[in-house]
């Protein structure tokens, strides 16, 4: 199951509550959904704006750009993130000097079940179709 994306999910506030408290609430009640159907849920979720003032770190995502992160850091199972590097400017890998014009990072900072890593891969956004993968 696939839904696009979290913020857009309208849920009522309780009495007193903060927005980041009612996404939690939501976030669990789409874990009990995965449970009880037996189905993994792929649930995407809007970020800051974080990433784009790193340019030090190569403009890399981490947990803390997702917007209402706490409780997406909490709750979730695994978090992955997809980046684009040209998108930033970086047209270069640094370390090799090969172009990074259709390639893509695909990111785990989260995975309960497994260790984070990246990936990199060749994408053709006409498709949105991934191919060559490497592990980094």
């Amino acid at each position: 199951m696939v839904i696009d994306y979290l913020q857009l999910i309208e849920e009522q506030p309780r009495n007193g509550e903060l927005p980041a408290q009612t996404i939690g609430r939501v976030l669990k009640a789409v874990k009990r959904l995965a449970v009880e159907a037996d189905c993994p849920v792929l649930l995407l979720s809007q970020m800051n704006r974080e990433v784009e003032k790193r340019a030090d770190k190569g403009h890399l995502p981490v947990l803390a750009d997702l917007r209402d992160s706490g409780a997406i850091e909490q709750d979730a199972d695994a978090v992955f993130f997809i980046h684009r590097p040209v998108r930033f400017g970086v047209l270069q890998d640094p370390q090799t000097g090969e172009s990074l014009q259709n390639v893509c990072y695909l990111i785990a900072r989260k995975h309960r079940n497994d260790r984070d890593g990246m990936a990199r891969a060749r994408h053709n956004s006409s498709f949105t179709q991934f191919t060559d993968t490497t592990i980094i």
